[in-house]
């Protein structure tokens, strides 16, 4: 076999992997990386050049950056901002919304972006009877559309910029990026207000009418309040003397402890915690199925006391929170014991739900993306769950329940320190991911976020993912790969102008991006559109930015982002429904880019 065929085999093999949802992103991008060193396609030197590439510095910094403005708590003014100001006209919420979302991704991550705003948006669609599949659509969109108004709104624009300074030609500047950026977000807002509600209609749902999300009404949505008991223990229980960890109440009997009271009723609520040691006469606050509460009743002979209404007579101190698993979740797959989700949340897991549909069996189900969980705990513990950005989205936090502890004294040295990096990038002489790198060790050293909220902040797979997708950029050009496809875009379409091979780009763009990494294609289209610009004798500038344009503007599927697949379950949207708002739009964006790239970037 050729080189050249051995390469798009292994290409061939790593998208499958991909689609499939089987592996992990990052591990998929390692084994690509191992194939290429073993097949002798790539050097050692090549294989690991990924991890010291420019690209991945600056990604990881800008990470950092938009850790620094989630925890000062810029990000969540924000989102309040939104709910302040948006009212109850639903074009101009629409537009509030994606401005809004556009201007954060475009300095932090989307995917971060939209895990802030989507309880903004549902705050307001409850407080505006506003349907909430008229805001989450637009919401992704404006975060996706984001990544095209800066250079450091999404890793594909950085991906087409390192192409143009290795091949020693002008490099796009900070705001290269904002005026097809403004374009394309200025016609998806009106796309979003006259067009998108009539592709939707028929897929809204009528139970919108709602107030402001309380506790009582979270209790009621899972059931909680018809399962909710307290039971006495008893003198001759076997549950006399055991810990927590030992009790078998979660194990054998299906059951949650919420809490617990030491002997009387009116003694304050205890938290349930692992190693604490059951008494005779201490109440027990258990959640379950009516069954398996009345046989831990009959079993370990427990007294039962008069019932409760609701959680909301549970506890003062406490309350109701619901968590949205995301794609990349590090919970995905592990059951409630292997990834020791209440050890390490301080929060009790009650009930979860699958499309809709409460989970049986609670303690043994997998998790998987779009599953939500019903958590009970502290305000505290409930206000920490925000900062779990890439595990899971709060999607649900009663109004009843206080704010997060932000480092609101340091919200003024985030901003400036985000314009700083803005002005420097933007004027200054000094390579981007040095002055990334410096204002990410300023808001470190400025209190903004502690060391391990960095840490948290990262997105350590998708730095992965690039790091090893382009020593395949490397392995398709050394083998022709490359030249081979860009020739066919010539040979086939550019024939008729520079115009129709961009649209090839867009198109293979768009394509690859609905189904892998949005940055793992623009590392292998990038260069095969810089070999097409230059069988066409043009400058690159109109094709690279066709590429990254492309690569953002992933509306057609509900796979195509994590920022779509996030909006999708509090959304209620079906499959069907990203394709039918979305593929008109790719095109839309498509015709504009193909009509006004070449005017913006001379060929």
């Amino acid at each position: 076999m050729s080189e050249v065929a051995l390469v798009f085999l292994i290409l061939f093999v790593t998208v499958i992997l991909f689609m499939s949802d089987k592996l992990a992103l990052d591990l998929v991008g390692l084994m690509a990386l191992l194939a290429l060193y073993l097949s002798g396609l790539v050097t050692i030197n090549e294989a690991l050049a990924g991890f010291s590439n420019p690209v991945v510095v600056t990604l990881a910094a800008l990470f950092v950056v938009g850790g620094a403005l989630f925890r000062t708590g810029v990000a969540a003014s924000l989102g309040d901002w939104l709910s302040q100001k948006g009212g109850s006209n639903p074009t101009r919420l629409i537009a509030l919304t994606m401005i809004l979302s556009a201007l954060l991704s475009a300095f932090m991550s989307s995917t971060g972006t939209v895990a802030i705003l989507i309880p903004a948006v549902l705050g307001v669609s409850q407080s505006t009877r506003i349907p909430v599949q008229r805001l989450l659509m637009p919401l992704s969109a404006g975060c996706l559309i984001g990544g095209m108004l800066t250079l450091v709104g999404t890793a594909p624009n950085l991906v087409v910029q390192e192409a143009l300074m290795e091949a020693g030609l002008e490099r796009f500047n900070f705001f290269s990026f904002t005026p097809m950026g403004l374009i394309i977000l200025g016609v998806s807002i009106v796309y979003m207000n006259f067009v998108g509600p009539r592709l939707l209609k028929g897929n809204v749902d009528k139970n919108s009418e709602e107030t402001n999300l309380t506790t009582h009404q979270l209790a009621g949505e899972y059931d909680l309040k018809h399962h909710l008991r307290r039971l006495r223990i008893l003198e001759e229980s076997p549950l006399v003397g055991r810990c927590l960890r030992d009790s078998g109440l979660r194990e054998d009997f299906h059951l949650n402890l919420l809490g617990f009271q030491q002997e009387k009723e009116v003694d304050p609520l205890h938290q349930a915690v692992a190693d604490h040691t059951l008494r005779p006469g201490q109440i027990l606050y258990l959640h379950g199925e009516e069954q398996d509460l009345e046989k831990v009743v009959r079993d370990l002979s427990l007294e039962q006391l008069p019932d409760l209404q609701s959680y909301t007579d549970v506890n003062a101190r406490g309350g109701l929170a619901e968590v949205l698993l995301t794609p990349r979740s590090g919970l995905l797959g592990r059951t409630l014991t292997t990834s020791r989700f209440q050890d390490r949340y301080r929060v009790n897991v009650i009930a979860g739900k699958r499309r809709g549909v409460l989970l049986e069996d609670l303690p043994h189900q997998r998790f998987k993306f779009g599953d939500t969980l019903l958590v009970a705990g502290s305000f505290r513990a409930l206000a920490n769950l925000r900062s779990e950005r890439f595990n899971f989205v709060v999607t649900g936090m009663p109004s009843e329940n206080p704010v997060e502890d932000f480092r609101h004294n340091r919200a003024w040295v985030a901003v400036l320190l985000t314009l700083a990096m803005l002005g420097l990038m933007t004027f200054s002489s000094v390579p981007s991911v040095m002055v990334v790198l410096m204002v990410a060790v300023a808001a470190l050293l400025t209190g903004c976020l502690s060391t391990e909220d960095a840490y948290r902040s990262v997105s350590w797979q998708s730095l992965i993912l690039i790091a090893t997708m382009l020593p395949m950029a490397s392995a398709l050009e050394k083998t022709g790969g490359v030249t081979l496809v860009a020739e066919f875009l010539s040979n086939n379409l550019g024939t008729y102008g520079p115009q129709f091979t961009m649209i090839g780009l867009f198109l293979l763009t768009s394509i690859f991006s609905q189904f892998i990494s949005n940055t793992a294609t623009t590392v292998i289209v990038t260069p095969i559109a810089m070999v097409a610009a230059e069988q066409a004798q043009v400058a690159p500038h109109s094709f690279l930015m066709t590429v990254a344009v492309a690569a953002s503007a992933a509306f057609a599927t509900p796979v195509a982002s994590p920022v779509n697949m996030l909006v999708m379950s509090p959304g209620r949207y079906k499959f069907t429904d990203f394709v039918k708002v979305g593929v008109p739009l790719q095109l839309v964006v498509m015709l504009l880019s193909v009509l006004l790239l070449p005017r913006l970037f001379p060929f």
